[in-house]
């Protein structure tokens, strides 16, 4: 939860600078969208390429990778299908934004991002107390 929202405050500015745009879906999709990526779409993937590795010696297309690569396929159409659905929602949540930062405001951005990390990092650890001198 932490990182995806790190993540999307750090490109928020350089995405609204690139692209003109900021959407308020964007962290609302990646809680979604980054765990099924890991849960489903990478262990597919992986899956066909071990099938790939394991008939190298094969003629191409043999069962085992044809059948690894339909599935990974249609995970893919599957994800790239969620993709879109969720960016079709995000139509009235998209604000238009075009900032005329200078670099210096960039650099103070993020500095104070940062900061803010730093600090969150340091009230998460416990505090250590001195030991008490033995009289």
């Amino acid at each position: 939860l932490w990182m995806t929202l790190l993540i999307t405050l750090g490109l928020a500015p350089l995405a609204a600078d690139a692209f003109g745009r900021i959407s308020l879906l964007v962290f609302a999709g990646n809680l979604v969208m980054v765990p099924l990526l890991g849960a489903i779409v990478l262990p597919v993937g992986l899956v066909a390429l071990g099938a790939s590795l394991a008939s190298l010696a094969a003629p191409p297309g043999v069962w085992p990778e044809q059948a690894a690569y339909t599935a990974l396929e249609w995970v893919l159409r599957g994800y790239v299908w969620l993709v879109q659905r969720l960016d079709a929602l995000s139509g009235p949540l998209v604000i238009s934004v075009r900032p005329a930062w200078a670099p210096q405001a960039y650099v103070a951005y993020y500095a104070v991002l940062l900061g803010g990390i730093a600090w969150a990092l340091r009230r998460r650890q416990p505090r250590q107390t001195a030991p008490k001198a033995a009289l």
